[in-house]
């Protein structure tokens, strides 16, 4: 446990201040002690993948963090198309590796983060989800005031477009998903050419926390293009930016803090509301906002 953490270094933006603590776990037993301790000491906290879509306040704030360690930083591969990942598994490393092997997440390529974190989110593309490929998971819940370690079946999930939902999880350590098979000579050409599409319209090597707002249902404009009609791209707000590759992408173009990341999410949303009538979701999480 390190206290008084800089969770500037565990996140793409690069901002914030210092959580109470941070903590590691290296095994089930040891994360159901963790959570157990901090949930009878009624201690807030938060679970942490990779820090790719999250958003820390600035200064000194009570939250500790909680990332699992390097046991749950795995994958295997088995017949029938079926895969086997930790909660903890780079999503990039997965897509790569699964590619490599015959087994297409194709879907999947450019998102960074954990295979955990892509799940909360349900990243992928407009139509098509990572939780379309799963089979059962493995998770830490909170049932009746209490800590468990369980396995569900996806059909007790509910998502949909950037939503998931599953009652009383606490942490995703294990998954196992099912996905087509193919020759890697003919998933890897995909993957590349998805991964070439995103450098060139979104921001890739920026500090950002991928996109911010989530597309509005029921619209055919997407976030990002109502924030560019709104003539935003280019806007700044001390030292955040709007990028002027893809209007849905906040940038910490130089030394922002979140605050400044949040104002100007804030001005993005109401210019969107005035001009459309619409109102922006987050798809990043906000943590003491």
């Amino acid at each position: 446990m390190v206290l008084d953490y800089d969770v500037s270094s565990i996140n793409s933006l690069g901002t914030g201040g210092k959580a109470a603590a941070l903590i590691r776990a290296d095994s089930i037993e040891g994360l159901v002690s963790i959570l157990e301790l901090l949930d009878s000491n009624s201690m807030d906290y938060v679970i942490l993948g990779s820090g790719t879509n999250t958003v820390f306040p600035d200064g000194a704030f009570g939250t500790i963090i909680v990332k699992l360690g390097k046991s749950f930083d795995y994958c295997s591969f088995k017949d029938d198309g079926i895969i086997c990942t930790g909660g903890a598994c780079s999503t990039q490393a997965l897509v790569m590796k699964a590619a490599r092997q015959g087994y297409d997440l194709s879907p999947l390529a450019g998102i960074p983060g954990t295979i955990g974190g892509a799940v909360s989110g349900n990243s992928g593309t407009g139509s098509w989800g990572i939780c379309d490929y799963i089979i059962t998971l493995k998770a830490i819940f909170k049932y009746n005031d209490k800590i468990v370690y369980d396995e569900i079946d996806s059909v007790n999930i509910e998502y949909g477009y950037r939503y998931f939902k599953l009652k009383g999880l606490i942490a995703i350590t294990e998954l196992m998903l099912k996905t087509r098979k193919d020759k890697a000579k003919n998933i890897l050409p995909v993957i590349h050419g998805d991964v070439v599409k995103r450098k060139i319209s979104q921001p890739v090597g920026a500090k950002t926390c991928g996109c911010f707002f989530k597309n509005p249902s029921g619209i055919k404009k997407s976030a990002g293009a109502m924030i560019d009609e709104c003539g935003m791209k280019d806007f700044y707000y001390g030292g955040a930016k709007v990028s002027n590759k893809h209007a849905n992408f906040i940038e910490n173009s130089s030394n922002a803090t979140s605050e400044d990341i949040v104002v100007l999410s804030r001005i993005m949303k109401d210019r969107v509301k005035e001009k459309f009538d619409t109102e922006l979701d987050y798809e990043v999480k906000m943590i003491g906002f």
